[in-house]
C-alpha cells in the first residue's frame, strides 16, 4: 500500500503533470487503497462553504465525470454533519440521518448504498471533500479506510492549495482548466 502513497505524492508534486492528470491519479489511488469504494469523487467548497462542486468523479465503470454541484440549502443535514465532524461514515447511506437527503436525487439514480466522506483543509479552512461510495450494495467502512482517506487528504492538500485554489473558487474557471476528454 505504501507504493500507492508514494506514487500519489510523486504525481501531485510534479510540475509536469496537469491538473486533470493529478485529479485522475488521486481518484485512482483512492480506489486502490480503499477497495470497497467503487466510485470516488473529489469536491471543492465555494468560498462560503455552502456549496460543493465535483472536480472529478471516477465511477465503477472507470468513467470520468465532473461539474455536479450540491448546495447546503438542498442538503442541510449533510453539510451540517460534514462541516462539524470532518468525516462521514455511512455504511448504510440510505438510512443514515446525515445522508437520507440524497436518496431520491443521488443515491437511487446512481445505485449508491454506502458513503465515506472526508474533508480536506487549507489554512484550517474546509477546502473540499474526498468522497468514497459503494455502488450496488452496502459495505462496512473501517478505521483503515478512514485513516487512508486522512493520509490522502494530507498528501493532496498542498496540490489543492497551490494549483486548484490558484484558479480561484469559480466553478467554471476550474472546470475549464480540468477539461475531461
Amino acid at each position: 500500500m505504501l507504493e500507492h502513497y508514494e506514487e500519489l505524492t510523486a504525481c501531485v508534486s510534479s510540475p509536469d503533470n496537469n491538473i486533470n492528470e493529478k485529479l485522475q491519479t488521486i481518484c485512482r489511488k483512492i480506489k486502490a487503497i480503499a477497495p470497497n469504494a467503487n466510485r470516488v469523487s473529489l469536491w471543492l467548497f465555494n468560498q462560503e462553504a455552502n456549496e460543493i462542486f465535483c472536480l472529478m468523479c471516477l465511477d465503477s465503470g472507470d468513467e470520468l465525470t465532473n461539474g455536479q454541484s450540491l448546495k447546503k440549502i438542498d442538503f442541510p443535514e449533510y453539510f451540517d454533519h460534514i462541516l462539524k465532524n470532518k468525516v462521514l461514515s455511512a455504511s448504510d447511506a440510505r438510512e443514515n440521518p446525515a445522508t437520507t437527503c440524497f436518496n431520491e436525487v443521488y443515491f437511487e439514480p446512481l445505485n449508491i448504498f454506502s458513503l465515506l466522506d472526508f474533508i480536506f483543509h487549507f489554512q484550517f479552512k474546509p477546502t473540499g471533500v474526498i468522497c468514497c461510495e459503494r455502488e450496488g450494495d452496502t459495505t462496512q467502512w473501517s478505521k483503515v479506510d478512514i485513516n487512508a482517506l486522512k493520509r490522502v487528504a494530507n498528501i493532496t492538500s498542498m496540490f489543492f492549495s497551490e494549483e486548484i485554489l490558484s484558479l480561484g473558487l469559480e466553478k467554471e474557471t476550474i472546470l475549464d482548466a480540468i477539461q475531461l476528454n
